[in-house]
């Protein structure tokens, strides 16, 4: 994709040149405006990206663990004094080769170019979080640059945590399906058509119940590419449609009227959207700029559309509770408590009370949800085995009434 340099200004009234990659230049100024920028000047750098860019561009996005152990390293340098430059040359010196040390080299080199840190990491695209830099901008006008790195590091542990405490509660559930498709597959493709043959020496008709099962079987062995083309045509098609705007948008407002899924949707992205705006408000960024940070923390469509419908309106000026109320996707409790850290000055401790609240929630719920989710699990194994075990020795049972009669 082709490189601009773009002169941008920011909600604090600085003027500053920027180099982003992007498909073409009216998409490159939609982005920017959508972050608080005013777009004085943007021009094509080139027609391609150079070496470097096209390396950088080709790579993932930065992996969290790898991004908090960055900050960890670079909270205690800056705290022991070294200069910002020399504490990244000591993050790159330990660091392995990989996307990550690429984009650091980047960094470095545009800080001793004239760039701020944050305009450095800005300029990195999606690799890093646009927290992030919002984050260290605050910190530099500030001069408190090691506090809000610390302040920020605290934020990505915090939400690491929750996120990996949901992914072992999955663990388990997880492997109980399989399991159990593992022995209804070796009973019905293996099991089942042995005894159907052992049955056959006896020159006796099988059951109705046990014939429609082997046929079943029978008919699957036969179509089995033409059933794994359909199986995966249908779901190609569907992350297909899953990837549109549309689809994605359905499937996340499908997810929030689910019984019991429904609610735990709802609290993380709330305790996501509470804890990213204290981190920002705490760190000195403005309300509506953090706002606009904060809608990208948030994974639900229907989340993230109300999220930017309460920017705009506490940019006119409307109070934060108010917004979140008529969103109608935010809890009473929120709101409340936001109404209460608006009037009372301490915005960012509620919103951090916000958090912690619905991240207990949401580990409650998972708890509750796994603790369900495991003997309805074996349950329905059990029936299926049941069903497959009795369309095994059913036969025997005939032939044993047939015998003694």
């Amino acid at each position: 994709m082709p490189e601009f340099a773009c002169r941008v200004g920011t909600p604090y009234g600085d003027v500053r040149t920027e180099t982003h990659v992007a498909a073409d230049e009216a998409t490159l100024r939609a982005e920017l405006s959508r972050r608080d920028l005013h777009v004085f000047d943007v021009k094509r750098t080139g027609g391609m990206l150079g070496l470097r860019g096209l390396v950088l561009s080709g790579n993932r996005r930065v992996g969290r663990r790898e991004f908090i152990l960055f900050n960890q390293q670079m909270v205690a340098l800056v705290k022991a004094g070294l200069p910002l430059l020399q504490a990244i040359d000591v993050v790159l010196e330990r660091m392995k080769e990989g996307a990550f040390r690429r984009y650091l080299r980047d960094v470095r080199d545009r800080i001793k170019s004239g760039s701020s840190l944050s305009e450095a990491f800005q300029a990195q695209g999606d690799a890093f979080p646009s927290m992030y830099a919002a984050s260290l901008t605050a910190g530099e006008r500030s001069g408190e640059l090691a506090t809000v790195m610390a302040r920020y590091l605290a934020f990505a542990k915090k939400s690491e945590h929750v996120r990996g405490k949901v992914t072992a509660a999955l663990i388990y559930p997880a492997l109980l399906c399989v399991l159990s498709l593992t022995v209804i597959n070796v009973l019905l493709f293996y099991a089942l058509p042995k005894f159907s043959s052992f049955y056959k020496d006896f020159g006796s008709d099988l059951p109705t119940y046990t014939a429609a099962i082997i046929d079943f079987v029978n008919f699957c062995q036969h179509n089995v590419v033409v059933i794994a083309l359909i199986v995966t045509g249908v779901v190609m098609a569907f992350m297909s449609w899953r990837r549109t705007e549309q689809g994605a948008l359905t499937i996340d407002r499908l997810q929030l009227r689910l019984p019991v899924v429904g609610k735990v949707v709802r609290w993380y992205n709330i305790a996501q959207f509470g804890r990213t705006l204290s981190t920002l408000l705490s760190g000195g960024i403005p309300l509506v700029s953090a706002l606009q940070t904060a809608t990208g923390a948030m994974t639900n469509r229907e989340y993230i559309s109300a999220a930017r419908t309460i920017g705009e309106e506490v940019r006119t000026g409307r109070a934060l509770w108010d917004s979140m109320e008529r969103s109608g996707v935010m809890t009473d409790m929120s709101v409340e408590l936001v109404k209460v850290g608006e009037s009372t000055g301490a915005l960012d401790a509620m919103l951090a009370n916000i958090a912690e609240f619905y991240d207990e929630q949401v580990d409650e719920a998972i708890t509750r949800i796994v603790s369900l989710f495991e003997p309805i699990m074996l349950i329905v194994m059990g029936i299926v085995v049941a069903f497959l075990l009795l369309a095994m020795y059913l036969p025997i049972f005939n032939l044993s009434a047939t015998t003694n009669s």
